[in-house]
């Protein structure tokens, strides 16, 4: 992928992750798009869908949150770290 092409593909999920944080999933694509400072066209051919860009945010919220497994380890003893990361996959899972 181009290097435009990926920071586009970057900006459209940022800023899809906020405004359905902010607005529900039912938030309009065009606003999304404005929002990452995209045209329409450019949206629709990373995220041919709403169902393909929501799919993306997920994906990369539950990369993020595998990721933060072995941060809260460090950080809280076993128990508090599972209560934690479980909280926050809850969040994500609430946000879809």
């Amino acid at each position: 992928m181009r290097v435009d092409a990926l920071r586009n593909r970057e900006a459209i999920l940022a800023a899809a992750r906020r405004t359905f944080e902010e607005q529900a999933v039912l938030t309009s694509l065009d606003g999304i798009a404005a929002r990452a400072g995209v045209g329409n066209e450019t949206l629709y051919r990373h995220f041919p869908t709403r169902d393909d860009l929501l799919s993306a945010v997920m994906a990369a919220n539950l990369k993020n949150l595998l990721g933060t497994a072995s941060d809260l380890l460090e950080s809280l003893d076993a128990r508090e770290a599972l209560k934690e990361w479980l909280f926050m996959l809850t969040w994500q899972l609430h946000l879809a």
